[in-house]
């Protein structure tokens, strides 16, 4: 493909598209791809400027526009499969498919994915999540059919929250179902069916594991086989807080290490480096399958063929047109992957030492010439040039960076891809009496890895929060990335100088943030589906009242925003307003907690009280609150606890809820967890918005409470339930007293901005 440059034939730009047009077309087509699933644009839009840039390049013949076709197909492509609707829901269906991938099990509930699905004897384009809350015995390659209530899985519904519907699509599932009743029945598989073999494969290699690594099974079982079920929580969170959590997950390290490793080992018994190649190659190839095939793992494993490939016929290799030859290929196969944190973090970390590591290696190296030296320098430019990359993606994905990570990874990356090939050379010998001293080397490095992450992750600061990046950033800080790299041909002066531009870029992206935050008080009501969680805003530092249940938004809420909140208003200890607390922990620091001074009169749903206890171990302050109590959030910002009186008690838990008001000037919001009407206070206050007690049950929120409060909008935090909330009695009261209402369910996360006047300026999230 020849180019005619504008400014010579010397020009950095133009000779980079000259001599590696593949990787330029890849990273269009990621960035179409990438538009076409956020649906930024309507996905016919693109279809026809794919058509129309078809044309062009067939007959005019302009690498420009061949170039272009390729973001608008990736575009046209990500956005069909995006929109793609699943079958329509039903209640009481007659569901039918096989077993595709390990069953999950979460407490009392088994999720199995299935695929060759048939709905009432119909055929479904598409795969299914099925849900059971029994004890299920069923294995990969097992067909299932079982009566069930079918439903669409939701998208994003919360600011920086999950979007569950686009996690299925990856996975090729468009509909979900529940099973109903007791209709349930599973048929065994074929026997030498490869799904089966491979699950018995991956079982096997599991329970040797077990055998080897008694006291580290689970880490070797997660470092090996990507299988994170065993692991302890707090070992998953000592990892993800001291910035190595990469090495628990099979990505494109563990591929590189375990190939590097078998390949060398072929050498040393003699083989050439053809059938060396040969050999590794499908075995690589059948790791991968064994582990699921993650995104990171199937572009290690192409990088490996095409760069052995190349070697092998005598063909120059660049290794950034390789990495844009596994990014297409990926991308043709699935579009949707692009959204997939494994691949985004997979490809930007070796982008990364492509770009970045040549110059950042220059800089180290001339402070060190002894041969030692220079190799630690290396590694450390490597090191710091991944992570640099992966900066954006890490505050996107995760609204977090781990300080100590660029150390901790010097010492840990080394360890575990030694460790690596040491635990798969011990799985044969599994069953021998001297299976414990071949697994004593890698027990060593496991050792020494559990202990490094402990060290580091306990360290103050080892978790920072980090906002949200716009997209204006990201691209500018990757067009910086590639300014900075050889691939250019800059001068090295000049590139150093450009280093420093891409920390400016992060300083812009707290700017940014901070710019979005709102001024006054804002309260976003969290679509936590039955529970609660409200996001409280004052004059720009955040607070909350509840946090909903388990894996609740409001951890993700404070990852978007960068923010670290103050503290935290426990209404009551119920799980699905308090469970949330061991989320908000995980990310580096501990909130002050704000109790309802009838907290221990009445009994706490299970674990709550030990989440508030390990608050108070972990230095959060803990304080009771009683009607009459004020705390000054801003300097124009304060609650006022309206309820519990003290000498109140309880009939139940709800009734112990804290009713809470949101003051600025002369606009309040009222607050009053899962409230009922028998326990609502005797003179409640007025307020320009109230939330809807008890997820908008009938014995809540009374018809005396409105009137004497005078809101003019409620909130209904509410989700799928079977108890009628919210009730068409609150929803009468609601109409008849002149209140507007907004509902979490229809609306996702309802943000109301109030004014020192008393007005009130609503934003739903969908």
């Amino acid at each position: 493909m020849q180019f005619t440059a504008p400014n010579g034939p010397d020009a950095p730009v133009e000779r980079f598209m000259r001599k590696r047009p593949l990787a330029l077309a890849a990273a269009l087509l990621a960035v179409g791809t990438a538009a076409g699933a956020r649906g930024v644009v309507p996905c016919a839009l693109f279809g026809a400027a794919a058509a129309l840039l078809g044309g062009w390049v067939l007959f005019a013949r302009r690498p420009v526009a061949a170039f272009a076709l390729f973001l608008f197909v990736g575009a046209w492509g990500a956005g069909a499969l995006a929109t793609l609707p699943g079958p329509e829901p039903g209640d009481g269906v007659l569901v039918r498919g096989r077993v595709c991938a390990a069953p999950r099990v979460e407490d009392d509930r088994v999720t199995l994915t299935l695929d060759r699905v048939a709905i009432d004897g119909r055929p479904a384009d598409t795969r299914l999540w099925l849900y059971r809350y029994a004890p299920t015995a069923v294995k990969v390659g097992d067909t299932v059919t079982a009566t069930a209530e079918t439903w669409r899985p939701q998208g994003q519904r919360n600011p920086g929250g999950f979007d569950f519907a686009a996690f299925l699509r990856r996975q090729g599932v468009r509909l979900c179902a529940t099973v109903k009743g007791e209709a349930f029945r599973v048929e065994s598989g074929r026997a030498l069916s490869p799904m089966p073999l491979l699950e018995r494969l991956r079982a096997a290699a599991g329970a040797a594991l077990d055998r080897l690594f008694s006291d580290h099974a689970a880490l070797a079982r997660s470092m090996l086989l990507g299988d994170k079920g065993a692991l302890p929580e707090e070992l998953l969170e000592q990892f993800r807080t001291a910035g190595v959590a990469h090495l628990l997950a099979v990505s494109g390290l563990h591929v590189s290490a375990l190939a590097v490793a078998l390949a060398w080992l072929l050498r040393r018994f003699g083989l050439g480096r053809r059938r060396a190649f040969f050999i590794t190659l499908p075995l690589i190839a059948l790791y991968a399958l064994l582990v699921g095939l993650p995104a990171s793992a199937v572009r290690a494993a192409l990088t490996f063929a095409l760069a052995g490939g190349a070697r092998l016929s005598g063909r120059p290799y660049d290794a950034l047109t390789g990495l844009g030859a596994a990014l297409s290929i990926l991308l043709a196969a699935q579009p949707l992957s692009i959204g997939d944190p494994g691949l985004i973090l997979s490809f930007s970390a070796i982008a990364g030492i492509l770009l970045l590591a040549p110059t950042l290696r220059t800089l180290l190296r001339s402070s060190g010439r002894s041969r030692p030296v220079r190799h630690l320098l290396d590694a450390l430019a490597v090191s710091l040039g991944a992570q640099l990359a992966t900066l954006p993606a890490l505050c996107c994905l995760y609204g977090a960076i781990t300080p100590y990570a660029l150390l901790t990874n010097l010492i840990a990356v080394p360890l575990g891809m030694l460790a690596l090939p040491l635990i798969a050379l011990a799985l044969p010998f599994a069953a021998l009496p001297a299976a414990a001293a071949v697994a004593l080397p890698a027990r060593l490095c496991l050792d020494a890895l559990t202990l490094l992450t402990g060290r580091m992750s306990a360290l103050p600061g080892a978790v920072l929060a980090a906002p949200h990046w716009p997209w204006p950033l990201c691209a500018a800080f990757a067009l910086l990335c590639l300014a900075c790299s050889p691939y250019l041909r800059v001068p090295e002066r000049r590139r150093a100088l450009l280093l420093p531009g891409l920390l400016l870029l992060c300083a812009l992206s707290f700017g940014w943030a901070r710019l979005n935050w709102p001024s006054g008080l804002a309260v976003t009501f969290l679509d936590a589906g039955q529970a609660d969680a409200a996001a409280v805003s004052a004059e720009g530092r955040l607070y909350f009242a509840d946090l909903g249940k388990g894996h609740s938004p409001a951890a993700d809420y404070a990852r978007y925003t960068g923010r670290r909140a103050r503290a935290v208003f426990l209404t009551h200890p119920h799980s699905d307003h308090a469970g949330g607390l061991k989320e908000l922990m995980s990310l580096g620091y501990v909130p002050d907690l704000y109790l309802s001074g009838l907290w221990g009169d009445v009994e706490p749903d299970p674990g709550i009280q030990a989440l508030v206890d390990e608050a108070g171990r972990r230095g959060g302050a803990i304080r009771y609150l009683w009607a009459g109590d004020r705390v000054q959030l801003s300097p124009g910002v304060v609650c006022e606890v309206i309820a519990p009186e003290r000498g109140f008690r309880p009939s139940s838990g709800n009734a112990a809820s804290m009713m809470l008001r949101f003051v600025y000037g002369e606009g309040s919001v009222l607050i009053g967890g899962d409230l009922p009407a028998s326990a609502e206070p005797a003179n409640p206050p007025e307020a320009s918005l109230i939330k809807a007690s008890h997820h908008g049950a009938a014995d809540a929120t009374s018809t005396f409470l409105l009137r004497a409060a005078g809101p003019l909008v409620a909130v209904i935090p509410v989700g799928r339930n079977g108890y009628g909330h919210p009730s068409p009695a609150l929803l009468e009261r609601l109409r008849a007293a002149g209140v507007a209402a907004y509902r979490t369910d229809r609306s996702g996360a309802v943000t109301a901005r109030i004014g020192a006047d008393g007005t009130i300026e609503m934003e739903t999230f969908l």
